[in-house]
């Protein structure tokens, strides 16, 4: 049984190589510390609190893969810079447990950017970032199951426990950076344009004190466009491609939003209702729904795996739901004439 510890640590470094494994969300423009270190603090309120949580393979496993992020940016300076312009400062929490517990991967991290505007009207924006996290990562093989262990014949186990009783340890230091435009296309539309680089130094993790691997550079390269159809009726579109080591992720797609109480003046007193989805190349489908109200967001969307591994998962994808809330520092900022332009992103 000793000879499967080599074949299972290729199996989890080629799955860290991949972008089911290296924090995925399907609503990734939901979580945009995660997506570009540039978005740190872009935004019309002063501060933003956000948090995903995504659960997947729960059809293959009674404990299904969980991963959850947490954020907190804020953009400050308004008032000591030019006009428009503001520095980006958030922290950021990522938790990742493999379905067993086998494997738990705990990260944080803290990102600076800065928004420069362009143009008299303040309406276009570069934005560029960094973020420093510290990776910390436990692998308990007492947890793990491995294929002589299993019955062939019915797919159960052999035996109740794991011989194994090893249990590692790892942490590094990895960075990331990224530059974001963003600017409005005439009264009723905007666009937006990013590029990341993360694991811009390609860590290295030790698996068994004689197996290593390196963490390769992931690039992102995303995009949106919003459009007001009319004061109640909103169309934004979205995309992105990713690649990371071998592994590559292609998504695009749209969401309509529509305002549920029109009578309302207050922009922060409507309800919006948003519906729609992405396609994940060669993998997935996923529908989304959300609701916002008084500056908050919430959103729910499902994985329909069309990948070749459906059978595996019976078709059983992953869900996910994201939280967002964002808000002025003072009373004294609401009125103030400083605010930061930002796009809708989703």
């Amino acid at each position: 049984m000793k000879q499967l510890l080599p074949c299972f640590c290729s199996l989890l470094l080629f799955t860290g190589n991949s972008s089911g494994q290296f924090l995925r969300f399907s609503q990734y423009m939901a979580a945009p510390m995660t997506l570009n270190p540039a978005m740190t603090g872009l935004g019309t309120e002063d501060y933003r609190i956000t948090s995903n949580h995504r659960s997947q393979w729960s059809s293959i496993s009674p404990m299904p893969y969980q991963t959850s992020t947490m954020s907190v940016d804020i953009n400050t300076l308004k008032n000591k810079l030019p006009k428009g312009d503001a520095l980006g400062v958030g922290v950021i929490g990522l938790f990742d447990r493999s379905g067993s517990g086998g494997v738990l991967n705990k990260t944080g991290g803290l990102s600076l950017a800065y928004h420069k505007t362009l143009g008299k009207d303040s309406n276009n924006h570069i934005s560029i970032g960094a973020q420093g996290m510290w990776v910390h990562k436990n692998i308990d093989y007492a947890r793990l199951t491995y294929e002589d262990i299993h019955n062939n014949g019915n797919g159960t186990l052999a035996y109740p426990f794991s011989v194994f009783t090893e249990k590692e340890t790892m942490s590094y230091f990895t960075y990331n950076v990224g530059a974001m435009y963003s600017g409005k296309l005439g009264k009723q539309s905007s666009l937006y344009l990013g590029y990341s680089l993360y694991y811009v130094n390609r860590p290295i993790e030790y698996y068994l004190q004689s197996i290593s691997q390196v963490i390769y550079t992931k690039h992102s390269i995303y995009g949106g466009t919003t459009h007001h159809i009319s004061n109640n009726v909103v169309l934004n579109t979205s995309g992105l491609f990713l690649y990371h080591g071998a592994a590559m992720e292609l998504a695009a797609g749209s969401t309509v939003g529509v305002v549920l109480n029109p009578r309302r003046t207050i922009a922060h007193n409507k309800t919006i209702l948003y519906m729609g989805g992405w396609y994940r190349y060669q993998d997935a489908l996923v529908p989304y729904v959300g609701f916002e109200r008084r500056k908050v967001r919430w959103g729910f969307s499902y994985d329909i795996n069309i990948s070749d591994f459906t059978p595996a998962a019976r078709s059983v994808g992953a869900y996910e739901v994201s939280l967002s809330f964002n808000g002025q520092l003072s009373r004294k900022a609401r009125n103030a004439d400083n605010s930061v332009y930002a796009p809708v992103l989703y």
